[in-house]
């Protein structure tokens, strides 16, 4: 639930009051939950998924041959309408469709995938089609068109169903649907392009990746500009980790010092990077330290906000892997007065395993490799 309500407020709000995180409790993560029976549907009133013009729309669909004999699928493609806004380069302001239509320079407004698929007698396959946009606007995916055997075409509109109006009797008794705004896509300008990855020691992160209780472990963050316009106000969260982020640039007028930012809780708090900059095709790599309070598998989730130079249009990356928190040692120490010298002291150091091991000579050799690597 906390994971939800923070990219709730990472989508939704302002800079402002999305920047307030990084010095609040996290009281400030109690959102408003839709109450049920409500007048305002949370999916009547959600706006359609924003995409960048140049990125790719996916839709996942599957195939299915009913009869006895092979079925050959050509030219398997989808097909809609997009309509421009009012501020993009296209001079079109109506709906048109694709994808045989082009707007008024003769430029096609959607390039759409086609593919061939064979289908054995009484056999289903999964297939997935892509739009890319070229243009800012709405884009209406309405269904696939096909060609049987290169001859008989044929087509399949998409009808999803929204979801069941509960707001008032009438909807109840007549059994409303909300508009399912599930294929209608908010096509905005060209704008930054945030790709990230986290690395250890050079390798990709191990699924899960395994770490002791209490152990501080070292990633490496990786952050790359794809896109064709500068990256910068760039802020990440994460509510299961205690992490530190360390290889960020102090500002003013020695923009080289490097300084380790404060330690951030699993509460929510934001970790901005006020000074980061990505020109188009730039990448920045960081160290973060992090470490888990919590024994077992668990599912570690951060996430990115960024945003143009200006500011007026951002976007959220998740990043999410595996982990598994296995008990380790303790130790704990104890300082006592010499008895053979008035001016040295005796430390002590009592270790104990919590977790319990199948074979005790590997766990004799695992403690003296230990000891071999302190240095007092």
């Amino acid at each position: 639930m906390k994971e939800e309500r923070i990219e709730q407020l990472a989508t939704t709000s302002t800079q402002s009051s999305w920047l307030d995180l990084s010095v609040s409790s996290a009281a400030a993560l109690q959102l408003p939950l839709p109450l049920r029976g409500s007048k305002k549907h949370k999916h009547a009133t959600d706006p359609p998924p924003v995409y960048m013009v140049g990125e790719a729309v996916y839709v996942e669909f599957t195939v299915k041959n009913p009869l006895a004999v092979e079925v050959v699928l050509k030219q398997l493609h989808l097909f809609g309408s997009v309509q421009g806004s009012s501020n993009s380069s296209s001079s079109c302001s109506t709906s048109i469709d694709f994808p045989v239509s082009q707007d008024e320079r003769g430029v096609a407004v959607v390039t759409v995938d086609r593919q061939d698929i064979s289908l054995p007698p009484h056999a289903e396959a999964v297939v997935r089609l892509s739009v890319v946009p070229h243009d800012a606007g709405v884009v209406r995916i309405q269904g696939v068109r096909w060609a049987l055997n290169a001859h008989v075409h044929g087509e399949h509109t998409f009808d999803l169903p929204g979801m069941l109006l509960q707001d008032s009797l009438e909807s109840r008794a007549t059994r409303a649907r909300a508009p399912n705004t599930t294929l209608v896509c908010d096509i905005q300008p060209a704008m930054p392009w945030l790709g990230v990855s986290f690395t250890r020691d050079g390798n990709p992160l191990p699924t899960p990746l395994t770490c002791l209780e209490g152990e501080v472990l070292t990633l490496d963050l990786h952050v790359a500009n794809k896109g064709s316009y500068a990256l910068s106000h760039l802020t990440l969260v994460c509510s299961s980790w205690l992490y530190v982020v360390e290889g960020v640039a102090a500002g003013g007028d020695d923009d080289d010092a490097v300084v380790t930012s404060r330690v951030v809780g699993a509460s929510g708090h934001v970790t901005t990077l006020p000074t980061l900059t990505l020109n188009p095709n730039e990448s920045k790599s960081f160290k973060v330290h992090c470490s888990s309070r919590t024994l077992g598998p668990q599912h570690v989730r951060f996430l990115f906000r960024y945003a143009n130079a200006n500011n007026s249009t951002r976007r959220v990356v998740p990043v999410e892997f595996e982990i598994e928190v296995l008990k380790g040692l303790t130790v704990s120490h104890a300082i006592h007065p010499s008895y053979n010298d008035i001016t040295e002291y005796v430390l002590a150091l009592s270790v104990r395993r919590k977790r319990n091991m199948v074979h005790d000579g590997d766990n004799e050799d695992d403690l003296h490799h230990l000891f071999c690597h302190w240095v007092l």
